[in-house]
């Protein structure tokens, strides 16, 4: 008994470190977001729950005049990729 209460404690600890880790996220995200409105793009997130799926959490650049997607092709790209993308760097390797 006294181990499934030390692992629920050990569940209980890294659920509340991955909420607090989550808002830093959901910050940088929106930062991302203003970037590539600044650049006449939208950032879209998937919508998909399913941590197994393969857009599970990923982004998509899409041109907001003709609705194409910029970035990201069929299964998306980290938030990682799509900063990088929207800086100069990014800009510069996909041409």
């Amino acid at each position: 008994m006294a181990n499934d209460e030390v692992q629920f404690k050990e569940l209980r600890r890294r659920a509340r470190r991955t909420v607090m880790a989550t808002q830093p996220q959901k910050v940088r995200e929106n930062s991302v977001r203003r970037m590539a409105k600044r650049q006449g793009l939208e950032l879209r997130k998937s919508r998909r729950r399913d941590p197994r799926a393969l857009d599970y959490g990923v982004f998509w650049l899409v041109d907001d005049e003709v609705n194409a997607v910029v970035a990201g092709g069929r299964y998306g790209i980290s938030l990682d990729e799509a900063e990088a993308w929207l800086t100069d760097e990014g800009v510069a390797n996909a041409t």
